[in-house]
């Protein structure tokens, strides 16, 4: 699985660029790995990571350079209440433009599609209201799961969801989840994990919901983080 970033990112993985990069993910976990922590949730400890090891790196790319000097404008006023998500995530997931593609995993994997649909056969997903997300939370979890969270299938972010309008969805058991395949992913954006395994998955019922919020994309249950190594690099 440590194969992931080279076969998303090709030959970008050797690169001054990818380095700091990956570097400013690790050291973000020195500063911050509790993700119910503003300082964490709302990106200030990557950008303070990012800016503690810049000395370091001098031959990075101009793109990745301005992606960079545009976080570090948000150091003339800091403010962990703030988010500032948007411009680290584009620091961090440069040179994609969005997440990555999945790959399928089905022959690499502990897990099977078909042990995941027998083991939850008749046994209802619920909708909840997380961190001001909206999940659909597993009723246990799968064998071999490997994942700090409790499992579950995100549906709307916090930025979309709102409890106060939203909240009768609450309490609304899933009944027609079935899971389709297993693949996996690097996860680049978000510090406290590298590869990531997901069971993918199809359900009218979480569909039309989504497409209540204006929502496309898959949907999928993680089942296995590999965490991300936490070293802070003062030395190349």
């Amino acid at each position: 699985m440590s194969t992931l970033p080279e076969k998303l990112l090709g030959n970008y993985v050797l690169t001054e660029s990818y380095k700091y990069q990956e570097d400013t993910r690790r050291a973000t976990l020195i500063l911050c790995k509790d993700p119910k922590n503003p300082l964490f949730i709302n990106g200030w400890a990557s950008l303070f990571a990012m800016k503690m090891i810049s000395y370091q790196y001098k031959n990075i790319s101009l793109e990745l350079k301005n992606l960079a000097d545009k976080c570090f404008e948000h150091l003339q006023t800091v403010d962990i209440n703030r988010n500032i998500r948007k411009e680290i995530k584009q620091f961090l997931m440069y040179p994609l433009k969005g997440y990555p593609e999945w790959i399928d995993f089905d022959k690499m994997s502990s897990h099977s599609v078909e042990s995941l649909n027998k083991q939850f056969k008749g046994k209802p997903f619920k909708l909840e209201t997380v961190d001001g997300k909206l999940y659909c939370t597993a009723p246990e979890k799968p064998e071999n799961y490997q994942n700090r969270e409790y499992p579950h299938i995100t549906l709307v972010n916090s930025d979309v969801y709102k409890k106060d309008i939203h909240g009768k969805l609450e309490g609304t058991e899933i009944s027609d989840i079935e899971f389709t395949g297993i693949a996996a992913t690097y996860s680049f954006d978000y510090p406290l994990f590298g590869t990531c395994v997901v069971a993918k998955l199809k359900s009218k019922t979480l569909e039309d919901i989504m497409n209540g919020f204006n929502i496309k994309k898959s949907l999928h249950l993680t089942i296995y983080e590999e965490p991300k190594e936490e070293h802070l690099f003062l030395e190349k």
